[in-house]
């Protein structure tokens, strides 16, 4: 509403009086414009509860997808008896079980490495930065066995030794010194990144054909990693075996162990906990708009369908050995909210993992994963979900009547813009009439003391 105090200079008696006109006459112009700004009040109260009972919802939404993730490969744990012996991973296809395994050797990478410098087409490399093998040479033929041949460049050793490490060839190349101190002697060393016996080469051309090979095969040819698996021996070319499916062995030093692969149900415990903590708030803010004296959204039908999709959720049951939540100690009290007992959970599923996970299910294939992440996504889901389309109607509404308030303040300005113009305008008019009232009541009553005096 515009400010319309002290807009006359108060050359008029009836000054106030205009004052208190332009005030009266703004004041009822304003009024449906004030009945504008309590619908939007109502309006933005309504969306910042939509939005508290959104971020809710999309947090039950969250825990479900933790219930879950808890039954997968998290619920898998892998344990060896030996640690200085081997350590295990596991990953998807995992099976509880134990294995027994004996390393019976870790096996070794072959090396090689450049000869000595003879004649004038090996140099002596002190700076491996500007020195190069062969002062005429800068193109090598990089052939390992089993892999095809590959053209490696370089204008000095370390980028030799780069190119070769980019190759993408099963080889690390590096390059060292084997002189004394103060006379430095590096030589291009390549060693094979599988165990076992490899053939590596790195040669040239010269211009009149001739062959230069560059490494001398200095060093022995590496062995396989050998290991005996229920008195088998097994023979591999890394270190990282595959002992059954979803369970790899790092070798680590020979000796025996057991690996031992083990499903918990700790958590899908904690996430059943957490599930139950979000179920409460989600339940907690749809109670916020019930009753006598309910908060904005009270009497939105949105109330009623998001408190049935939890109560669908919170009743779901199967025909196997877990029939309902409360078999699991997740239960429903008589005030909506839900309790979870975490030893009761953990004296159901001992030794009923299967029976468990059957009644989960996952989000695809069902479920009471599935089966509630419908019902949640019938109301959550971005584009389509109830709750997104009650916030975009309540943006909606707000948006238009933040147009309307913007259109009646512009009606009440240009109203009390007119008003003080017209009356400035009475205002001046009559300081004017009675500035002459005075001026002739002054000259009259000087005519009269002047009659008075010469009487």
């Amino acid at each position: 509403m515009s400010n319309v105090s002290g807009i006359f200079a108060g050359n008029s008696r009836y000054a106030t009086d205009f004052q208190s006109v332009v005030q009266r006459s703004v004041l009822i112009a304003s009024l449906p414009k004030t009945l504008m700004e309590t619908q939007k009040s109502s309006l933005d109260s309504q969306a910042s509860a939509l939005r508290s009972i959104e971020t809710a919802f999309g947090a039950l939404q969250s825990a479900l997808s933790s219930i879950g993730s808890s039954t997968g490969m998290s619920s898998y744990s892998s344990h060896v008896s030996d640690g200085a012996v081997a350590k295990a991973t596991i990953s998807a296809g995992a099976m509880e079980g134990a294995y027994s395994f004996e390393v019976t050797a870790l096996g070794s990478y072959t090396n090689t490495m450049a000869p000595d410098a003879e004649g004038d087409w090996l140099v002596r490399v002190a700076d491996p930065a500007a020195e190069s093998l062969s002062p005429s040479i800068t193109s090598f033929t990089l052939r390992v066995s089993g892999e095809q041949d590959v053209m490696v460049s370089g204008n000095n050793l370390n980028e030799i030794a780069a190119a070769i490490n980019k190759s993408g060839k099963p080889v690390r190349a590096t390059a060292v010194n084997v002189g004394p101190p103060g006379d430095p002697d590096y030589r291009l060393s390549v060693e094979a990144t599988k165990l076992g016996p490899v053939s590596i080469s790195v040669s040239a051309k010269e211009a009149d054909d001739t062959v230069r090979e560059f490494l001398a095969g200095i060093g022995p040819a590496g062995e396989p990693a050998t290991y005996l698996v229920n008195g088998k021996s097994v023979s591999s070319t890394a270190r990282q075996v595959t002992l059954a499916t979803g369970l790899t062995v790092e070798l680590l030093a020979e000796g025996a162990a057991t690996a031992t692969v083990k499903r918990s149900t700790g958590g899908i415990s904690s996430a059943l906990s957490v599930f139950a903590n979000a179920y409460n708030a989600a339940a907690s803010e749809i109670a916020k708009h019930r009753g006598q004296g309910g908060g904005a959204l009270t009497g939105n039908g949105l109330m009623g369908i998001l408190s049935r999709t939890l109560a669908r959720i919170a009743s779901h049951s199967s025909s196997g050995s877990f029939a309902v939540f409360k078999d699991l100690g997740l239960e429903l009290g008589k005030d909506g909210l839900m309790k979870f007992d975490a030893a009761a959970f953990s004296n159901a599923v001992e030794g009923s993992f299967p029976d468990l996970i059957a009644f989960l299910g996952t989000a695809e294939t069902g479920g009471f994963l599935k089966a509630a992440t419908e019902q949640l996504n019938a109301v959550t889901a971005e584009t389509s979900g109830l709750i997104g389309a009650e916030q975009q109607m309540l943006d909606s509404q707000i948006t238009y009547q933040e147009d309307r308030i913007a259109e009646e303040q512009t009606r009440i300005d240009a109203l009390t813009e007119r008003l003080n113009a017209q009356m400035a305008a009475a205002d001046a008019l009559i300081a004017s009439l009675e500035q002459q009232a005075i001026y002739i009541s002054n000259m009259f009553e000087s005519m009269r003391a002047a009659s008075e005096t010469y009487s």
